[in-house]
């Protein structure tokens, strides 16, 4: 009886397997594009472009190493393409700043970009000029004192010229120093 049983097994596991064998299948060929692989640009040295400042930078407020935000004016294009468009979040650094001078000097205040934050967050590094503010000039008063200690010494004091300003809505210039590599996605 056993033997019965294996020979029964047996078959039925052929029928199953022929059945399942004979079903038709219907498969739906699905194409998928792969996405192009993103143009890769080299902006060369002293491509120019323009930054909108949205709130004023002084001097006064902001020293060496400060860092501001701004947005590209225009957009950055080359070779038929853009790079980065109008409003590009760009990344900039007081890389000088002076309070108003005595008599000699007037006050300075100098940006330099370093930044552009592309689309998807991705920030690109740069470098460029650094375009320098200065403050308007003012007379100077000269005042002569007389310091009573030192036997009658004389002195020259002269009044602080104002904080040198970069306005509001202000555009400002930007030439890149070295050339920078983009990718763009397609």
């Amino acid at each position: 009886m056993a033997l019965v049983y294996v020979r029964f097994a047996t078959i039925s596991a052929l029928l199953v397997l022929y059945s399942c064998s004979s079903l038709r299948t219907t498969e739906k060929m699905v194409q998928v594009e792969e996405p192009l692989p993103p143009k890769v640009f080299t902006l060369p040295a002293g491509t120019r472009f323009s930054v909108r400042i949205p709130k004023p930078v002084s001097s006064s407020r902001y020293g060496t190493g400060s860092t501001i935000e701004g947005e590209l004016a225009a957009p950055i294009a080359a070779f038929g393409e853009t790079i980065a468009p109008r409003g590009t979040p760009v990344i900039a650094v007081v890389s000088d700043s002076t309070a108003g001078a005595t008599v000699n000097g007037l006050a300075e205040i100098a940006l330099r970009a370093t930044q552009l934050r592309m689309n998807g967050g991705v920030l690109l590094n740069i470098s460029t000029d650094e375009p320098r503010f200065y403050a308007p000039e003012r007379p100077v008063r000269e005042i002569l004192t007389v310091d009573v200690s030192s036997a009658g010494a004389t002195g020259i004091e002269g009044a602080r010229n104002g904080p040198a300003v970069i306005p509001a809505e202000c555009l400002v210039g930007f030439r890149l120093r070295n050339p920078v590599q983009v990718s763009v996605n397609r």
